[in-house]
């Protein structure tokens, strides 16, 4: 086996840094797929919102009739009346930061669990050389 800085990698310590790497892309993929996910779960809601406001607006109601237009001079009140119908459109969705944040904070934890399997075992080493 490899022998580095006075401490040797076996078979176990390789297959261990083996899988611990493959877990971590698999969760960092499925973050990524998760929030792709989302993202095209929230464009598909907001184009359905937005989809039936318009067809709300272009058919009438039962028993409504369709408004006819009429050339009248606005109030004198100082607001200026709408000339058409006013429908709000849907708003963007805020962004969120733990998208951001969340492959720091694994990347982080799996260091400092490899880090420490590292320590116990030089410690290990160092009292079976000593005693």
């Amino acid at each position: 086996m490899a022998s580095f800085n006075g401490w040797r990698l076996t078979r176990a310590g390789f297959v261990f840094i083996i899988v611990t790497l493959l877990l971590a892309v698999l969760v960092f993929a499925g973050v990524r797929f998760a929030q792709q996910r989302g993202e095209q779960v929230r464009q598909d809601e907001a184009t359905q919102i937005a989809r039936d406001n318009q067809s709300d607006e272009q058919t009438p109601a039962i028993g409504q009739e369709t408004p006819v237009p009429q050339d009248t001079q606005p109030q004198s009140s100082g607001v200026a009346a709408p000339s058409g119908p006013t429908a709000a459109a849907p708003e963007a969705l805020p962004e969120t930061g733990i998208a951001s944040i969340l492959p720091i904070l694994l990347l982080a934890a799996v260091t400092y669990i490899v880090a420490g399997r590292m320590q116990q075992r030089r410690a290990v080493a160092a009292n079976t050389f000593e005693g």
